[in-house]
């Protein structure tokens, strides 16, 4: 990724007008912002395969939260 970082600061150095330096400026960053999107769907990709159950492991139920009953204090 550094190459397209170096080729479009190269370009940006080389335009002839503000134009054409903030043109090469949104397409570097639409392309970065266009990466960063696809490594996060990638990402979850990977979450999802991994937190889901395995055909060949057995499930576990759930662990119930444990209920407290309110204890009231019996002042006379």
């Amino acid at each position: 990724m550094q190459i397209l970082a170096l080729e479009a600061a190269q370009r940006m150095c080389k335009a002839q007008t503000p134009a054409d330096l903030i043109r090469e400026y949104q397409d570097w960053v639409g392309g970065a912002f266009q990466r960063v999107m696809a490594d996060g769907v990638a990402c979850q990709e990977f979450v999802g395969a991994f937190a889901a159950p395995s055909s060949g492991k057995q499930e576990t139920t759930p662990l119930q939260p444990e209920t407290k009953t309110a204890q009231r204090s019996k002042a006379a």
